[in-house]
Protein backbone atom coordinates (compact mmCIF):
# COMPACT_ATOMS: atom_id res chain seq x y z
CA UNK A 1 0.00 0.00 0.00
CA UNK A 2 1.13 3.49 -0.86
CA UNK A 3 0.40 6.64 0.28
CA UNK A 4 -1.74 7.27 -2.51
CA UNK A 5 -3.85 4.51 -1.85
CA UNK A 6 -4.38 5.70 2.31
CA UNK A 7 -5.64 8.96 0.73
CA UNK A 8 -7.86 7.12 -1.09
CA UNK A 9 -9.15 5.64 1.94
CA UNK A 10 -10.16 8.82 3.18
CA UNK A 11 -12.56 11.94 1.80
CA UNK A 12 -12.80 15.61 2.00
CA UNK A 13 -13.89 15.78 4.92
CA UNK A 14 -10.83 13.54 7.02
CA UNK A 15 -8.91 15.74 4.79
CA UNK A 16 -9.67 18.91 6.31
CA UNK A 17 -9.90 17.55 9.47
CA UNK A 18 -6.11 16.95 9.04
CA UNK A 19 -5.43 20.53 7.72
CA UNK A 20 -7.20 21.86 11.16
CA UNK A 21 -4.80 20.19 13.19
CA UNK A 22 -2.00 22.39 12.81
CA UNK A 23 1.19 20.51 12.75
CA UNK A 24 0.93 17.33 10.10
CA UNK A 25 0.33 14.10 12.24
CA UNK A 26 1.73 10.75 10.69
CA UNK A 27 -0.74 8.54 8.64
CA UNK A 28 -0.64 4.95 9.23
CA UNK A 29 -2.79 2.66 7.99
CA UNK A 30 -3.30 -0.98 9.59
CA UNK A 31 -5.47 -3.55 8.90
CA UNK A 32 -6.80 -4.63 11.94
CA UNK A 33 -9.81 -7.27 11.83
CA UNK A 34 -10.82 -9.53 9.23
CA UNK A 35 -13.05 -12.22 8.52
CA UNK A 36 -12.63 -15.54 10.11
CA UNK A 37 -11.40 -16.51 13.84
CA UNK A 38 -9.72 -14.25 16.53
CA UNK A 39 -8.29 -15.21 19.43
CA UNK A 40 -7.94 -12.00 21.80
CA UNK A 41 -8.94 -11.86 24.82
CA UNK A 42 -12.16 -11.62 26.55
CA UNK A 43 -13.01 -10.03 30.45
CA UNK A 44 -12.40 -13.01 32.90
CA UNK A 45 -11.88 -15.25 30.63
CA UNK A 46 -8.65 -15.13 28.47
CA UNK A 47 -8.05 -16.04 24.97
CA UNK A 48 -10.81 -17.49 23.16
CA UNK A 49 -11.29 -18.40 19.91
CA UNK A 50 -14.30 -15.78 18.05
CA UNK A 51 -15.90 -16.37 14.84
CA UNK A 52 -16.42 -13.08 12.82
CA UNK A 53 -18.49 -12.69 9.78
CA UNK A 54 -18.45 -10.24 6.99
CA UNK A 55 -21.50 -8.03 8.05
CA UNK A 56 -19.63 -7.93 11.51
CA UNK A 57 -16.12 -6.91 10.36
CA UNK A 58 -18.13 -3.90 8.79
CA UNK A 59 -20.15 -3.35 12.45
CA UNK A 60 -16.50 -3.04 13.63
CA UNK A 61 -15.12 -0.63 11.05
CA UNK A 62 -17.98 1.53 11.24
CA UNK A 63 -17.64 2.50 14.75
CA UNK A 64 -13.90 2.21 14.52
CA UNK A 65 -13.72 5.55 13.11
CA UNK A 66 -12.72 8.33 15.85
CA UNK A 67 -11.57 6.00 18.49
CA UNK A 68 -8.79 7.07 20.38
CA UNK A 69 -5.06 5.11 19.85
CA UNK A 70 -2.58 3.81 22.33
CA UNK A 71 0.25 2.13 22.95
CA UNK A 72 -0.23 -1.48 24.13
CA UNK A 73 -3.99 -2.20 25.96
CA UNK A 74 -4.76 -0.86 29.45
CA UNK A 75 -2.66 -2.42 32.43
CA UNK A 76 -5.17 -1.18 34.91
CA UNK A 77 -2.20 1.18 36.87
CA UNK A 78 -3.73 4.90 35.84
CA UNK A 79 -5.16 7.05 33.13
CA UNK A 80 -3.64 6.18 29.69
CA UNK A 81 -2.64 8.87 27.11
CA UNK A 82 -3.76 8.50 23.32
CA UNK A 83 -0.99 9.03 21.02
CA UNK A 84 -3.92 9.91 17.94
CA UNK A 85 -6.93 8.57 17.14
CA UNK A 86 -8.21 6.75 13.90
CA UNK A 87 -9.16 8.92 11.78
CA UNK A 88 -11.35 6.60 9.24
CA UNK A 89 -11.94 3.04 9.09
CA UNK A 90 -13.56 0.95 5.77
CA UNK A 91 -14.48 -2.13 5.64
CA UNK A 92 -12.62 -3.65 2.22
CA UNK A 93 -12.63 -7.02 0.31
CA UNK A 94 -9.15 -8.82 0.91
CA UNK A 95 -7.07 -12.57 0.99
CA UNK A 96 -9.35 -13.05 4.16
CA UNK A 97 -12.49 -12.23 2.66
CA UNK A 98 -13.91 -8.86 4.56
CA UNK A 99 -11.44 -6.59 6.23
CA UNK A 100 -11.42 -3.93 8.45
CA UNK A 101 -8.91 -1.17 7.61
CA UNK A 102 -8.21 1.66 9.79
CA UNK A 103 -6.11 5.54 8.88
CA UNK A 104 -4.62 6.58 12.08
CA UNK A 105 -3.83 9.91 12.90
CA UNK A 106 -0.98 9.67 15.16
CA UNK A 107 0.26 13.38 16.83
CA UNK A 108 2.56 11.81 19.48
CA UNK A 109 6.41 11.98 18.38
CA UNK A 110 7.30 9.20 19.90
CA UNK A 111 4.54 6.49 18.49
CA UNK A 112 4.97 8.14 15.34
CA UNK A 113 8.90 7.52 15.35
CA UNK A 114 8.23 3.75 15.93
CA UNK A 115 5.56 3.36 13.37
CA UNK A 116 7.72 4.80 10.85
CA UNK A 117 10.66 2.62 12.30
CA UNK A 118 8.33 -0.29 12.30
CA UNK A 119 8.20 -0.87 16.06
CA UNK A 120 4.63 -0.91 16.19
CA UNK A 121 3.62 -2.99 13.47
CA UNK A 122 0.39 -4.68 14.57
CA UNK A 123 -3.00 -3.25 16.08
CA UNK A 124 -5.61 -4.43 18.34
CA UNK A 125 -8.97 -3.07 19.03
CA UNK A 126 -10.97 -2.88 22.24
CA UNK A 127 -14.55 -3.28 21.73
CA UNK A 128 -17.60 -4.45 23.70
CA UNK A 129 -18.92 -7.68 21.59
CA UNK A 130 -22.46 -9.80 21.72
CA UNK A 131 -21.46 -13.05 21.74
CA UNK A 132 -23.11 -16.43 21.40
CA UNK A 133 -21.76 -19.64 22.26
CA UNK A 134 -20.35 -22.29 19.35
CA UNK A 135 -19.75 -25.63 20.98
CA UNK A 136 -17.58 -25.75 23.95
CA UNK A 137 -14.72 -23.41 23.65
CA UNK A 138 -15.66 -20.90 20.46
CA UNK A 139 -18.02 -18.08 20.24
CA UNK A 140 -19.90 -15.87 17.80
CA UNK A 141 -19.55 -12.26 16.95
CA UNK A 142 -23.62 -11.60 17.03
CA UNK A 143 -23.01 -7.69 17.26
CA UNK A 144 -20.26 -5.08 17.76
CA UNK A 145 -21.77 -2.77 20.75
CA UNK A 146 -19.19 -0.62 20.82
CA UNK A 147 -15.41 0.18 19.99
CA UNK A 148 -13.31 2.10 22.78
CA UNK A 149 -9.87 1.89 21.49
CA UNK A 150 -7.15 0.65 19.35
CA UNK A 151 -3.97 -0.90 20.51
CA UNK A 152 -0.75 -0.23 18.74
CA UNK A 153 2.19 -3.03 19.98
CA UNK A 154 4.82 -4.63 18.48
CA UNK A 155 3.70 -8.32 16.48
CA UNK A 156 7.48 -9.29 17.65
CA UNK A 157 6.65 -9.27 21.37
CA UNK A 158 2.30 -9.44 21.18
CA UNK A 159 0.54 -12.23 19.60
CA UNK A 160 -2.63 -9.76 18.42
CA UNK A 161 -5.78 -11.38 18.17
CA UNK A 162 -6.53 -10.69 14.46
CA UNK A 163 -3.38 -13.08 13.01
CA UNK A 164 -3.01 -10.91 9.93
CA UNK A 165 -3.73 -7.64 11.73
CA UNK A 166 -0.38 -5.29 10.71
CA UNK A 167 1.01 -2.08 10.05
CA UNK A 168 0.02 -1.45 5.66
CA UNK A 169 1.81 1.71 5.43
CA UNK A 170 2.30 5.07 6.92
CA UNK A 171 3.11 8.80 5.48
CA UNK A 172 3.48 12.32 6.07
CA UNK A 173 2.18 13.16 2.54
CA UNK A 174 -0.99 11.65 0.65
CA UNK A 175 0.22 12.38 -2.48
CA UNK A 176 3.67 10.80 -1.81
CA UNK A 177 4.20 7.32 -3.59
CA UNK A 178 6.00 5.66 -0.94
CA UNK A 179 5.46 1.97 0.96
CA UNK A 180 6.30 2.21 4.33
CA UNK A 181 7.75 1.78 7.15
CA UNK A 182 10.18 4.23 4.73
CA UNK A 183 13.63 3.98 5.21
CA UNK A 184 15.53 7.57 5.65
CA UNK A 185 17.96 7.80 2.67
CA UNK A 186 22.01 8.78 3.16
CA UNK A 187 22.45 12.61 2.92
CA UNK A 188 25.37 14.22 2.81
CA UNK A 189 25.93 15.72 6.53
CA UNK A 190 24.25 14.37 9.91
CA UNK A 191 21.70 17.11 9.84
CA UNK A 192 20.61 17.12 6.64
CA UNK A 193 19.59 13.20 7.33
CA UNK A 194 18.27 13.91 10.20
CA UNK A 195 16.46 16.43 9.15
CA UNK A 196 14.64 14.55 6.77
CA UNK A 197 14.00 11.64 9.15
CA UNK A 198 12.23 14.15 12.20
CA UNK A 199 10.04 16.15 9.12
CA UNK A 200 7.46 13.34 9.48
CA UNK A 201 7.28 13.57 12.77
CA UNK A 202 4.97 16.03 14.77
CA UNK A 203 7.41 18.04 15.95
CA UNK A 204 7.38 21.80 16.77
CA UNK A 205 10.42 24.47 15.46
CA UNK A 206 11.43 24.18 19.02
CA UNK A 207 11.79 20.15 19.36
CA UNK A 208 12.94 19.95 15.82
CA UNK A 209 15.82 22.59 16.89
CA UNK A 210 16.50 20.54 19.94
CA UNK A 211 16.28 16.77 18.41
CA UNK A 212 19.37 18.02 15.85
CA UNK A 213 21.03 19.47 17.98
CA UNK A 214 21.62 16.41 20.16
CA UNK A 215 22.52 14.63 16.93
CA UNK A 216 24.83 16.50 15.73
CA UNK A 217 26.53 16.89 19.41
CA UNK A 218 26.73 13.10 19.14
CA UNK A 219 27.68 12.15 15.75
CA UNK A 220 29.39 16.22 14.80
CA UNK A 221 28.20 16.91 11.15
CA UNK A 222 29.87 14.46 8.64
CA UNK A 223 28.78 12.67 6.27
CA UNK A 224 27.60 9.38 8.72
CA UNK A 225 25.81 6.10 8.08
CA UNK A 226 22.05 6.13 7.29
CA UNK A 227 21.84 3.63 10.44
CA UNK A 228 23.47 4.93 12.84
CA UNK A 229 21.74 8.42 12.12
CA UNK A 230 18.36 7.15 12.89
CA UNK A 231 19.68 5.50 16.02
CA UNK A 232 20.42 8.33 17.34
CA UNK A 233 17.37 9.83 16.31
CA UNK A 234 15.26 7.49 18.60
CA UNK A 235 17.57 8.35 21.13
CA UNK A 236 17.09 12.30 21.12
CA UNK A 237 13.71 11.86 20.84
CA UNK A 238 13.85 9.70 24.27
CA UNK A 239 15.59 12.76 25.53
CA UNK A 240 13.13 14.97 24.14
CA UNK A 241 10.22 13.19 25.93
CA UNK A 242 12.00 13.45 29.48
CA UNK A 243 12.99 17.21 28.82
CA UNK A 244 8.93 18.19 28.14
CA UNK A 245 8.08 15.71 31.06
CA UNK A 246 10.71 17.34 33.39
CA UNK A 247 9.53 20.88 32.18
CA UNK A 248 6.13 20.18 33.19
CA UNK A 249 6.67 19.24 36.50
CA UNK A 250 6.90 21.57 39.29
CA UNK A 251 10.12 22.97 39.99
CA UNK A 252 11.78 21.30 43.07
CA UNK A 253 12.23 24.00 46.55
CA UNK A 254 16.14 23.91 46.53
CA UNK A 255 17.16 22.98 42.99
CA UNK A 256 20.75 21.81 43.06
CA UNK A 257 23.09 24.00 40.63
CA UNK A 258 23.78 22.95 37.33
CA UNK A 259 27.33 22.60 37.61
CA UNK A 260 26.74 20.64 40.92
CA UNK A 261 25.35 17.87 39.13
CA UNK A 262 26.58 15.06 37.84
CA UNK A 263 25.26 12.59 34.68
CA UNK A 264 22.46 13.94 32.50
CA UNK A 265 21.52 17.57 31.43
CA UNK A 266 19.71 19.31 33.79
CA UNK A 267 16.43 19.75 31.86
CA UNK A 268 14.42 21.84 34.53
CA UNK A 269 17.54 24.64 33.98
CA UNK A 270 16.21 27.27 31.52
CA UNK A 271 19.60 27.61 30.06
CA UNK A 272 20.36 24.09 29.19
CA UNK A 273 16.48 23.30 28.05
CA UNK A 274 15.33 24.72 24.70
CA UNK A 275 11.63 24.41 25.19
CA UNK A 276 11.48 26.90 27.86
CA UNK A 277 10.45 29.67 27.00
CA UNK A 278 12.23 32.92 28.24
CA UNK A 279 11.57 36.43 28.00
CA UNK A 280 12.18 38.70 24.97
CA UNK A 281 12.77 35.43 22.55
CA UNK A 282 10.12 33.24 20.85
CA UNK A 283 9.88 29.66 20.62
CA UNK A 284 7.23 27.25 19.20
CA UNK A 285 7.40 24.12 21.82
CA UNK A 286 4.93 23.41 24.34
Amino acid sequence: MTAKDVGALLDEKDKAAILRMGRKPLLAAYRVAHEGLSTGPLSGIGRAPKRWDASQIRELAEKLSGAPVYIGHYSGVGPRRPVGYVLRAKSLVGADGAEAIAVLAIEDPRAAWEIDDGALDTASVEADLALEPMGDKEWKVAAVESVTGLALASARRHSPGFRHATLLACAQELDADQTAPTQPPVASSVEESAGKIIEKLNLTEAEQRFVLKRVAERLGNEAGESEDVKNEVGMAITALDEAKRLYRRPPAQAPVPFERRRGPLNYTDPEHNELIPRSGRRYGGT
